[in-house]
């Protein structure tokens, strides 16, 4: 199936309703999704599903099948599993809650090679929602030395100001961010944990992320993606070992960030 074909996917996800959430599969590898609170906002989800070897991560893929759909699990919970063979599986989990959607990401070791602390990319493109693209980053925060720090104020005068990673402590940068025409440039500040959230222009709200265990933070300021990242660290797996990492997505009217962590940390053990 082509890219073209692939993306033409466009279809409701299997959730029965209640829970003040809109979901769609848009092409392959995206999960377009509006909360009742904010239904002017379209928030793009995009999840790992395939193994970039030479860079050291995990990343969407729009030439898998069209198969790879997701499946209703009970009333509010949908599965999707997707494979590239003799490299990895993956199965992912969404649960739809009022605000907040929990997933959970397993990814198996189908090589015959021992993987050494990759990581895998988790985008949530914000360009579609206008309450919160926040291409300044001054409404855009992590949490660092346990404070709420916006990344408007962190050291952007090196490499590309609009892509900016923030790698927990004791990781190395991956592969791809040392090549000469990376995007990605890792910046001097650590976070504390897999938390990155956008206030609303207005106050009125906030929308936030989080996975757990998390390799880095991050977030693209350009025009077109307007996106922020939780990358979780699938960790070292040896062939036919599989990883998991829990996460954790927030739309919250009327709460502050404050609200937003508390929240991500209980549904994530984080």
């Amino acid at each position: 199936m082509g890219k073209a074909e692939a993306e033409s996917i466009h279809r409701p996800l299997p959730l029965a309703g209640g829970m003040g959430w809109g979901i769609w599969q848009r092409g392959v590898h995206t999960l377009r999704m509006v909360s009742a609170d904010f239904p002017r906002d379209t928030f793009l989800l995009m999840l790992p599903e395939c193994l970039f070897e030479k860079s050291g991560y995990f990343f969407w893929c729009a030439e898998l099948s069209a198969s790879a759909a997701w499946q209703a699990h009970g009333a509010n919970e949908a599965i999707r599993t997707a494979a590239t063979p003799g490299a990895a599986e993956y199965q992912t989990r969404l649960t739809c809650h009022p605000g907040m959607l929990t997933l959970s990401l397993s990814i198996r070791n189908l090589s015959q090679e021992r993987w050494r602390q990759p990581g895998a990319v988790v985008c949530l493109r914000l360009w579609e929602a206008p309450t919160f693209a926040d291409g300044e980053l001054v409404r855009t925060y992590m949490r660092s030395a346990g404070d709420f720090v916006s990344l408007a104020d962190t050291d952007r005068s090196y490499g590309n100001p609009n892509f900016n990673a923030y790698l927990r402590s004791g990781v190395g940068p991956l592969a791809a961010w040392a090549e000469p025409t990376a995007l990605w440039t890792p910046r001097r500040e650590v976070p504390d944990d897999g938390f990155v959230a956008t206030v609303a222009r207005d106050g009125s709200g906030v929308v936030a992320m989080f996975w757990e265990p998390f390799h880095d933070i991050g977030c693209n300021a350009s025009e077109q993606f307007r996106c922020i990242h939780s990358n979780p660290m699938v960790g070292d797996l040896e062939p036919g070992e599989t990883a998991t990492c829990r996460g954790c997505i927030c739309v919250l009217k009327g709460s502050g960030i404050e609200e937003a962590y508390q929240l991500c940390r209980t549904a994530t053990g984080g």
